[in-house]
């Protein structure tokens, strides 16, 4: 009736309820619907993930492809051949049949969205970077060549200023890890709550401590760092594996902020 009326068709999906149910509640941020012009019957939906139905949406099935990267933006038809193409978190996805399968298109596109990069003070190429949504990237030193390391989104991180084997890195919501090797393998650590939306921002801000330096002499403090919670910042040491709370709860974050900032005062070293 040209849309002046609709009736539900579907609430759930037969293999993953986190297009409707997500406890992310990520409908704001990734959603899109396509229509065959052929056959109305034909629905592909995206969401978390990527569903397709050939009951009008009334049942509808995820998309199992281990190419096809999640949260779902766009999908468009081209007119002329009759391809698809799927824009997503992690680039650009084409189907040449009717969306059953993907292959990235995304090679050659320069399209990361950094949330966090660092250097060392001792090597210029040695970098690495948190992506949204695509882990880290790390350039190790001697070479031009960028590997993904870590999982999820990344997020802030630092090499250790004295020992730059020694890597943090945060995937969101202080998802905290440590690396012992440069940066390429990570083992978590044992920061309460990491990970959880309630006790630590989206991009939560790691710092190290600056170490205790008398001339040519380190004494102390050479793997201490901060970490920003909700709940004021908190202190590690022992390798990522004691942890103090210093506060106050709420420092830094204004009118809800996802993405605060801290920094260490240079004058104390203490």
């Amino acid at each position: 009736d040209g849309g002046n009326s609709f009736s539900l068709r579907s609430n759930s999906c037969v293999a993953n309820g986190d297009l409707f149910n997500s406890i992310r509640n990520a409908s704001f941020y990734t959603n899109t619907i396509y229509v065959n012009p052929f056959n109305e019957n034909n629905v592909i939906v995206g969401g978390l993930n990527l569903f397709t139905s050939f009951d009008g949406g009334v049942t509808l099935n995820q998309v199992v492809d281990g190419d096809l990267h999640p949260d779902i933006h766009e999908l468009k038809r081209n007119a002329v051949s009759g391809d698809l193409w799927l824009c997503t978190d992690g680039g650009i996805y084409k189907s040449i049949n009717s969306g059953s399968s993907w292959t990235s298109s995304s090679n050659g596109l320069v399209i990361n969205e950094v949330y966090r990069i660092s250097g060392t003070q001792t090597t210029t190429d040695n970098l690495i970077a948190g992506l949204q949504d695509n882990a880290h990237m790390l350039r190790a030193a001697n070479t031009n060549v960028y590997f993904p390391v870590y999982n999820s989104d990344g997020m802030d991180n630092y090499f250790n200023s004295f020992n730059n084997s020694i890597v943090y890195a945060c995937s969101q919501n202080g998802g905290l890890s440590r690396s012992t090797d440069g940066g390429f393998n990570y083992n978590g650590t044992t920061l309460p709550g990491n990970g959880n939306a309630n006790l630590f921002p989206w991009l939560t801000p790691i710092v190290q401590h600056p170490p205790n330096v008398i001339p040519f002499i380190i004494t102390a403090n050479t793997d201490v760092l901060y970490v920003y919670g909700t709940n004021g910042i908190i202190q590690g040491s022992s390798n990522g594996t004691v942890w103090t709370p210093m506060g106050p709860a709420g420092a830094a974050e204004v009118n809800g902020a996802l993405t605060p900032s801290m920094a260490i005062s240079s004058d104390d070293l203490g």
